[in-house]
């Protein structure tokens, strides 16, 4: 739990241990993975759904000992046409860089092999964005990275309903740049400051 107002944790708490770590997105994900046990890692955020087809087509793509790391398309619930385009246009970005040799994957459902993941020294916490692209561009000079086309899993369209297209849009397209002209991102989108203050 990253410091939230709500009753996140006192829910949580009924269900299993609650661990807290404020700050950036990538100190939370590399303090769970710090207490995880299992051989694998499952980063999830916190609005998605699991999807058990997922689940399951990531531990039969585990079952080629190259393969450390694995994602698939994320489609938020609920769109318009127009909305729909945009991340369809996103998957085909994330499918476009395995085709370019230069594999990234979203952080809103991953799965990692946590030998591999130590081994990558996990997520950089000093970057406010692309820290999931990041990793995983890492993670793909140790092993295999796999992007299951055909597995969906479904997450919330907060951030789009509060952003709007072109908002996110720009967000999407900053952060990219940024990314993939070697600048570590240090700022938010007016939505992600919202959150931060509140953590």
């Amino acid at each position: 739990d990253g410091g939230s107002k709500d009753k996140t944790a006192k829910i949580a708490r009924k269900y299993a241990k609650v661990y807290s770590s404020k700050g950036r997105v990538g100190r939370a994900r590399n303090a769970g993975a710090k207490t995880a046990s299992g051989k694998y890692l499952l980063f999830l955020d916190a609005d998605t759904y699991l999807n058990p087809h997922f689940f399951n087509a990531a531990l039969s793509a585990f079952s080629d000992p190259k393969v450390v790391g694995v994602g698939g398309k994320i489609m938020p619930e609920h769109l318009n046409p127009a909305e729909r385009v945009m991340f369809e246009a996103f998957n085909a970005m994330i499918a476009a860089s395995f085709a370019a040799g230069k594999p990234v994957l979203a952080g809103t459902c991953v799965m990692y092999l946590k030998s591999a993941f130590k081994k990558a020294g996990g997520f950089d916490e000093s970057r406010a964005a692309s820290e999931d692209f990041d990793l995983c561009e890492r993670m793909a000079k140790i092993g295999k990275v796999v992007f299951l086309g055909n597995v969906i899993t479904r997450t919330s369209k907060r951030r789009l309903s509060e952003m709007g297209i072109l908002g996110l849009v720009n967000d999407w397209s900053r952060t990219t740049w940024k990314y993939y002209s070697g600048v570590k991102e240090q700022e938010y989108a007016a939505v992600r400051k919202k959150t931060a203050k509140q953590m």
